[in-house]
């Protein structure tokens, strides 16, 4: 993986499933069973499992399309034009 910058953002969820392993590691077991995945990812990221579905969705549309998982964008109003 090439060196990229990893914004606070990115270091806040990653800290959060740290967090989330290292509590799993302590109890000596799992907190949620391995095949509820959406609910592993919603409880070690704290972002809602209707979230984390919606991710999962647009990174396989991204996935077979060949692109990256974008950001999700702002939803404009087109201008007025200024000449009729």
């Amino acid at each position: 993986m090439a060196n990229k910058t990893i914004h606070s953002e990115g270091r806040k969820y990653i800290y959060r499933v740290i967090k989330f392993c290292d509590e799993e590691k302590e109890r000596g077991q799992l907190i949620v069973p391995i095949n509820n995945t959406n609910t592993r990812a919603s409880l070690a990221t704290q972002v809602s499992e209707r979230t984390i579905s919606q991710i999962r969705k647009k990174g396989h549309m991204a996935d077979d399309a060949g692109t990256e998982l974008g950001t999700p964008s702002k939803k404009r109003k087109p201008s007025p034009k200024k000449f009729p």
